[in-house]
């Protein structure tokens, strides 16, 4: 990683004295991406700030990447607010109607950092415009982590707030998730899908299919070796276990 980081800053060096504007903000995104990978979200930071600043003549579609991905970095450094107005920026560099997986990933992201920063409640008008983008995608595989992302992020808009209303909706994107990841050979996305699946169901009050979810979710993550989504579901199936009764099984 260091000397992976070390090649791109030599390359930026290069860049600067040789190429344009646009080898510098290419070098400077994948550095980003690089510091970003290390933990690293400040100088992610600065540096796409720094690219951003130079992309002022790039096409539209590369600002607005510019954009997401420090939307990304502030929201890995938790800065909530600004990572929610930079996924705004985006938004609004790329225009109505283009760029339609940027999009939903922009206002995924958006509602994602409004639930993190303790602002549930205006997540609602991102992810509703998200649910509508999503729903006239075709189910191609970006679609399945999309729309598990949806599903959660309905569920925890209602878990915040405790307006139960959103469940179903919740549900239904999921189960979407499940059903093009399936077909995509994605048992990563397609884990996280009934995982999530598993915990609505909890919620619900239905202990038997929640368990039965979480149980195929642990599968699907060990098949993926998907070790982050493997404690997830370990853990949820130890406490269904445990509300069930089964204190030893847990």
């Amino acid at each position: 990683m260091r000397e992976a980081r070390e090649r791109l800053e030599s390359g930026l060096l290069s860049a600067a004295l040789n190429e344009g504007p646009a080898g510098k903000v290419a070098l400077l995104r994948s550095l980003a991406q690089l510091k970003l990978a290390s933990g690293d979200s400040v100088g992610a930071v600065t540096d796409l700030q720094q690219a951003i600043q130079l992309a002022s003549a790039e096409p539209a579609l590369v600002k607005a990447t510019l954009l997401h991905d420090l939307g990304n970095a502030y929201a890995a450094g938790e800065r909530y607010p600004e990572a929610a107005a930079e996924y705004a920026r985006s938004l609004e560099v790329v225009g109505p109607g283009q760029a339609p997986e940027l999009a939903i990933s922009n206002r995924l992201n958006q509602a994602r950092a409004l639930i993190d920063a303790g602002r549930a409640a205006e997540a609602a008008a991102p992810l509703d415009a998200a649910a509508t983008e999503l729903a006239a995608a075709p189910d191609e595989g970006w679609v399945a982590p999309h729309a598990v992302s949806l599903g959660e992020l309905l569920f925890r808009i209602d878990y915040d707030t405790g307006v139960w209303t959103r469940l179903d909706r919740a549900m239904s994107a999921l189960e979407r998730g499940r059903r093009v990841a399936a077909a995509h050979a994605d048992m990563r996305t397609e884990s996280f899908a009934l995982g999530h699946m598993g915990r609505i169901a909890e919620e619900a009050g239905r202990i038997d299919t929640a368990l039965e979810y979480t149980r195929i979710a642990m599968v699907k993550a060990q098949a993926a070796n998907a070790l982050d989504g493997l404690y997830r579901w370990q853990w949820q199936a130890a406490r269904l276990l445990e509300k069930k009764g089964d204190a030893g099984q847990a």
